[in-house]
């Protein structure tokens, strides 16, 4: 039994890589099982396709994050110590911290989710596993600012997760705006700035 489940965690593995590297479409499933080191017959015996193995991909990390952003938040929501700037680390918080672990998934995981985001084609996937802590998230915001409409803190809400992703994808672009002075991968020297952005930016806009 350890031997399948590291075979289908090196399948997972490989996929998460390759997806990130280049995109769905472009990885075949013979490239993945070769990253991977396994049979290609395995792959039918694990996954019905490879739209169910990119789901899994997606599901095995959303659930580690998703479960540790919750738990925060529940800390603090709907208590008097709540705050936009408690929300935002909820959300960013738990994402730096899998982001500064050793293992390196995480980073590719971040470019596929960033990836994945723009693009209608994963709508459903991105409902299925990000959609109830989102509310949550959302809920706990609009609580705080009660002259703002729900619509207008879903709005501002994605703005904010849309700098997230951008922030963790590591896409090469504040390297190449700074002629080499910042690297994207130093994301302990920016995830304050961000936080700082999101903060300032969340509470002009919902507070106007």
């Amino acid at each position: 039994m350890a031997s399948a489940i590291d075979t289908k965690t090196r399948i997972i593995d490989a996929a998460e890589r390759l997806f990130a590297d280049s995109s769905f479409d472009a990885v075949a499933v013979r490239d993945i099982m070769k990253e991977a080191q396994a049979n290609l017959g395995l792959m039918k015996y694990y996954f019905e396709s490879k739209e169910a193995l990119v789901e899994e991909v997606i599901a095995r990390r959303a659930g580690i994050l998703n479960a540790e952003r919750l738990q925060r938040l529940n800390r603090f929501a709907g208590t008097p110590e709540s705050s936009i700037k408690r929300v935002i680390d909820a959300i960013v918080d738990p994402y730096f911290e899998m982001m500064m672990q050793p293992e390196p998934g995480w980073h590719s995981y971040g470019r596929l989710i960033a990836q994945m985001a723009q693009s209608k084609r994963w709508n459903d996937l991105i409902h299925k596993y990000f959609d109830e802590i989102s509310g949550k998230l959302i809920d706990e915001l609009e609580r705080l600012t009660p002259h703002t409409s729900r619509d207008d803190v879903t709005r501002f809400f994605l703005f904010a997760i849309g700098a997230q992703l951008n922030f963790f994808s590591i896409n090469g672009r504040l390297r190449s705006l700074t002629n080499g002075a910042i690297s994207d991968e130093d994301l302990e020297g920016g995830v304050e700035h961000l936080k700082r952005f999101l903060v300032s930016g969340l509470t002009g806009s919902l507070s106007s």
